[in-house]
């Protein structure tokens, strides 16, 4: 069985006692690790992932304890509603032996386009304080740079206090949705310029908390591949460490000291922007990380050996 047939018969009993009677499935783009369906109920709207085969199920049981650990965190993950297991399986899909995983989610409400547009139109943002959220402008002396002057410089500095900023390509026309995703989402990271899904199907959004030293990330997008090089940073400076978690989707990092790195949901993984590199995020990738501005400080006026 494969949820592609929408054989709702064969989902397990206590699936479709959580969902309820279904309105209405939305098929959206597929990863390789497993099967997900959006699901719209008399009940509400919820995703269904389905993962047939070693090691995904594991990993799909990894983001349901993950995405549970992280509910009351502040962060904007969905509501776990459902883990289930089930037994050996011969099938087409599910290796004999194996288990297969099913999740059943909340379904989060899109972020707002709150910096919309394509390159050629003024963006919108959100400004946040921690006290809730409107739609303005921040003041200058709060941080120099704004949306009317276009992507991010060196120059314009750091906010002096945290800015939430919420970027999204909803309002953007596909065929132009990466570039402008590369152009204004994308520092210390030189983006492959076709993406593996293909320019019209790519989207992405992320929620940021800007502060003085770093920010706070949830980043949401489909695969995407690039590069770090010693030519960008000698040409850009940056120094920026960050340090996340795989919520969803498979990373792979290169570097050249530590060689390849895996990462599925749940595991940790580190960038630092002054390492020669290579990033490629699964076909789905959901992640969070922290980043930290010059996180190696000099000694006697000299940068700290790592």
């Amino acid at each position: 069985m494969s949820m592609n047939r929408l054989n709702l018969q064969a989902w397990p009993e206590p699936v479709k006692e959580v969902i309820g009677p279904i309105r209405r499935i939305e098929m959206p783009g597929q990863g390789a690790t497993s099967e997900v369906v959006i699901v719209q109920g008399i009940h509400g709207e919820f995703v269904v992932k389905r993962a047939a085969q070693p090691p995904f199920d594991q990993w799909l049981r990894r983001e349901s304890q993950v995405l549970a650990a992280l509910r009351g965190s502040g962060l904007a993950v969905p509501e776990v509603y459902l883990y289930l297991e089930e037994g050996a399986g011969t099938n087409d899909t599910q290796r004999a032996g194996g288990r297969c995983g099913w999740l059943v989610m909340q379904r989060l409400p899109g972020l707002r386009v709150f910096l919309r547009g394509t390159l050629r139109h003024e963006p919108r943002v959100l400004v946040s304080g921690l006290r809730g959220a409107t739609e303005r402008r921040w003041n200058p002396s709060i941080w120099a740079w704004s949306p009317e002057v276009g992507r991010w410089q060196p120059e314009h500095g750091r906010p002096r206090q945290p800015v939430a900023v919420v970027l999204s390509t909803t309002d953007v026309e596909p065929h132009e949705a990466f570039d402008y995703w590369r152009h204004i989402a994308y520092y210390h990271f030189d983006a492959d310029r076709e993406p593996p899904c293909g320019r019209h199907n790519f989207k992405a959004r992320a929620y940021a908390l800007v502060m003085p030293d770093g920010a706070l990330c949830l980043y949401d997008s489909r695969g995407v591949a690039g590069r770090r090089t010693s030519q960008q940073m000698r040409a850009d400076g940056g120094d920026s460490f960050a340090f996340g978690m795989v919520l969803s989707g498979i990373r792979l990092h290169r570097d050249e000291r530590d060689g390849v790195t895996v990462a599925g949901p749940g595991d940790f993984f580190c960038y630092d922007a002054i390492k020669v590199s290579q990033v490629q995020w699964d076909v789905v990738s959901l992640a969070c990380w922290l980043t930290i501005l010059n996180p190696f400080p000099t000694v006697n006026g000299r940068p700290w050996s790592k």
